[in-house]
């Protein structure tokens, strides 16, 4: 009983996976064939959100998460060539 189930479990998994790595690809290429339809989604969505505190706080969160990973990765690539030369 066991072996049959996990059978289907992993059968369900790999179903899963190809549906997933499909829908990937479609949603893809439906972002760049429309896509000034997606960018006008994208500013009315923020446009509705810009008075909510809460999502602007979160935005502010990662943009600043965003900015120190980025100086960081820019002060090892610095650090890393310095100890090249």
């Amino acid at each position: 009983m066991n072996s049959l189930q996990n059978e289907s479990n992993e059968l369900l998994v790999e179903r899963y996976i190809k549906y997933r790595d499909s829908m990937s690809k479609a949603n893809k290429k439906y972002r760049e064939t429309h896509k000034e339809k997606m960018n006008e989604l994208s500013k009315n969505y923020y446009h509705r959100k810009k008075n909510d505190e809460e999502f602007m706080e979160k935005m502010r969160t990662r943009a600043r998460e965003r900015y120190h990973a980025k100086k960081i990765a820019q002060q090892e690539k610095m650090e890393n060539e310095i100890k090249n030369i």
